[in-house]
């Protein structure tokens, strides 16, 4: 008879071997470098980006927060499209080295990461203090209601 620690021990390890096929898999289809470029080129030529997953309901959130504010244009990248595998992890590198001071301790790795001006200001509950303490605003240079 198999006691629950052997069971427990071979979820676990069976767990980390398809978490370990699942990276070498996607570091062999993916070429970060590209994502990271593209990444970059879209946070540098847009003043608002939000990188976020459709299922997250703080991703959600924060782009009904901004869709608020009147003629402010954002992009969103979903993710979770199918178009852009790969880039959690390289916007998760932009967002450690791109973070304002109040955020630079954030997870990096959670959704949504939210780029004003070329500076990553964290997710959603960064963009609601910014939005009530008017540093949103002082960011855009420009009232938000």
């Amino acid at each position: 008879m198999t006691s629950i620690q052997e069971l427990l021990g071979g979820y676990q390890k069976r767990k980390e071997d398809i978490k370990e096929a699942n990276s070498i898999a996607s570091e062999a289809n993916v070429d970060k470098t590209e994502i990271k470029k593209s990444a970059e080129q879209l946070i540098a030529s847009n003043r608002i980006v939000v990188f976020s997953k459709s299922y997250c309901p703080y991703c959600t959130q924060a782009k009904m927060a901004l869709r608020s504010i009147p003629n402010l244009d954002f992009v969103a990248v979903e993710m979770d499209d199918g178009q852009h595998e790969g880039w959690q992890v390289c916007v998760s590198e932009i967002a450690r080295d791109k973070a304002i001071p109040e955020t630079s301790s954030n997870n990096t790795m959670s959704v949504p990461q939210i780029f004003v001006n070329g500076q990553c200001i964290g997710g959603a509950d960064d963009l609601s203090d910014m939005f009530t303490d008017q540093r949103l605003s002082k960011m855009l240079g420009r009232p938000l209601s």
